[in-house]
């Protein structure tokens, strides 16, 4: 059973959580938002960038999306980019929490990652290519700082 925290004024998607463990890496009030359990499934197409999810009218709303994979090495780094935007500052404030390990390498494989490797246009997620190539993601939306 996944997680999904929506803000509680416009129903947006805030952080979402793959399990209780993901969960627990989420540093926010569950007070603050809306918090509703989604299927495993809709978690996967909600990271590969295959649905996307709203709430409304105490309902989870699902869309699909329409993804048009990247274009080029620079499309790639961007998401990249905000990827360690959000994991690297929740690393300076959990070191003892007990997934701080898979959190910290995940960050340093991502900020290693040289896109100039990949052929493109990539018609895959980041998180689909990471699975093609048999390399362990983690979801981003999982860690708040």
């Amino acid at each position: 059973m996944a997680f999904a925290y929506f803000t509680k004024d416009e129903g947006q998607v805030h952080r979402i959580a793959e399990n209780e463990n993901a969960k627990s890496l989420i540093s926010c009030k569950e007070e603050d938002y809306t918090v509703a359990t989604i299927d495993d499934n809709l978690f996967q197409d909600i990271i590969k960038s295959k649905k996307w999810i709203r709430y409304e009218n105490d309902a989870v709303v699902v869309e699909d999306i329409d993804f048009e994979g990247y274009q080029n090495n620079d499309e790639l780094q961007e998401v990249l980019n905000c990827t360690l935007a959000i994991i690297k500052p929740w690393t300076w404030n959990n070191q003892n929490h007990s997934s701080y390990n898979d959190v910290k390498n995940y960050c340093n494989f991502v900020k290693d990652f040289k896109t100039s490797s990949i052929t493109f246009p990539l018609n895959q997620t980041w998180e689909e290519y990471c699975e093609s190539n048999s390399i362990t993601t983690l979801s981003y939306d999982c860690v708040n700082n």
